[in-house]
């Protein structure tokens, strides 16, 4: 499903088209970290006081939650918080 009029989506694929290798890489990359940023803000926000390794759990968990069985997923959490 897609609410992006055919015309505009198109034009997009288009321009995108005409961007080097390196150029798409670098744009996937900075929205990738701008994505982590405002997780990690809005962690931030709901648990001010929330520690570094804290923090690295939760943007696992809201991250790659459902793409783990949960004794891998503990597993992941706990080799986090042990610092490796």
């Amino acid at each position: 499903m897609s609410d992006t009029p055919p015309d505009v989506d198109a034009a997009f694929s288009a321009m995108f088209a005409t961007l080097t290798p390196t150029r798409r890489v670098r744009m996937m990359s900075e929205m990738f970290d701008t994505a982590r940023r405002l997780l990690e803000s809005g962690i931030r926000a709901e648990q001010p006081d929330i520690t570094d390794t804290e923090l690295k759990v939760e943007v696992f968990l809201r991250t790659y939650r459902d793409d783990y069985a949960p004794a891998e997923r503990d597993r992941i959490v706990e080799h986090i918080r042990r610092g490796r």
